[in-house]
């Protein structure tokens, strides 16, 4: 906000979007919208980052069942291993302190 000629510090011309609709006009202020803008960007790019790596996690567990289906238990292992650490070093600490950018 600046402060105007009379020494307030309401909202001029150039910190607000005049919007009509309906016979009103609403006033939105240009440096909220553009804070929640990054704040909805950031958690956009925070989603689908989980989202690739649950993926990733996922495709190795398939991947441990089929190895178990052919009898190949050692790789087996390898995968669930890679599983184990997706989510101990990859999944839990995009969640730490971000639970309700996943919320919908």
């Amino acid at each position: 906000m600046k402060i105007n000629e009379d020494g307030d510090s309401k909202p001029v011309a150039d910190d607000i979007i005049m919007q009509e609709g309906g016979g009103m006009s609403l006033a939105i202020p240009k440096k909220e919208i553009g804070e929640i803008r990054e704040r909805t960007d950031h958690r956009d790019k925070m989603r689908e980052s989980l989202i690739k790596t649950c993926r990733d996690g996922q495709k190795a567990a398939k991947q441990a069942i089929f190895a178990l289906h052919r009898g190949d238990a050692a790789r087996a292992a390898k995968l669930l291993n890679d599983v184990e650490n997706c989510v101990t070093n990859d999944l839990l600490p995009m969640l730490e302190g971000n639970q309700p950018c996943f919320v919908s």
